[in-house]
């Protein structure tokens, strides 16, 4: 994160393509050894680590650590054939 804020111009857009956690290509390919969530992206923002701070939360300021400040401006979930299929037969709790 720290090199990707690096090499960014003020005010650019990133776009950022990841796999849910739940879907089976994050489950079975080997590399995704994180999940990445909004959740995640938020804890490398400055404003949304001093408000962690001013309510107490013990979520760890990235911003501070890494010397970074993102904005996570949207957010965008693809569902694919095989997750629609479960979401229609009700085994998939995201969708």
């Amino acid at each position: 994160m720290k090199e990707l804020y690096r090499v960014s111009r003020n005010g650019c857009v990133l776009h950022i393509t990841v796999p849910h956690p739940n879907h089976a290509d994050f489950s079975t390919d080997p590399s995704h050894v994180r999940s990445i969530k909004p959740e995640t992206l938020g804890m490398f923002s400055r404003d949304a680590c001093e408000f962690f701070r001013s309510m107490g939360y013990a979520n760890t300021p990235f911003d501070d650590i890494c010397e970074v400040d993102f904005t996570l401006q949207n957010i965008r979930y693809d569902v694919d054939d095989a997750d629609l299929g479960k979401s229609r037969q009700g085994r998939h709790r995201d969708c």
